[in-house]
């Protein structure tokens, strides 16, 4: 279904941002990002204050997606639920590929989306499996 709705062009285009940064260039993946950088995973909660305390944690993972042969990633399903004015929930399965366009994995996630005077970015990012949808699609 193809979307008219501004805010919801922009958030698509906030994905479409990360989709094309995420293993490739650190500081404009971090650009999406508002600070403090919140990411919630199985394991942890992670709150980093700015630039470098994210560079430093997120350096290792995208120089070890390199070592990996990754080349890109591609979000295969993008459900947006705006629940205010300047709030949206995002939910998005990605797969991330190698240079010879083989799978390395399919990763999904929440995003916490908070519009500001500089637009859309994203406040909290929910790691899930690519196989569960955290937001319903139709409701």
């Amino acid at each position: 279904m193809v979307t008219t709705d501004p805010d919801d062009a922009a958030l698509r285009d906030l994905i479409a941002r990360i989709e094309a940064t995420f293993g490739l260039d650190l500081h404009a993946w971090l650009a999406c990002f508002a600070r403090p950088v919140v990411f919630v995973t199985p394991i942890a909660t992670l709150t980093l204050a700015d630039d470098e305390a994210a560079v430093a944690q997120f350096r290792p993972m995208f120089d070890d997606l390199v070592a990996r042969g990754f080349h890109s990633t591609k979000a295969d399903t993008v459900v947006i639920r705006r629940i205010d004015h300047d709030v949206a929930l995002v939910d998005a399965a990605f797969t991330r590929r190698r240079v010879d366009g083989s799978v390395l994995e399919r990763v999904g996630a929440l995003y916490v989306c908070r519009r500001s005077g500089e637009g859309w970015n994203v406040a909290v990012l929910v790691a899930h499996p690519a196989d569960i949808d955290a937001v319903s699609p139709t409701g």
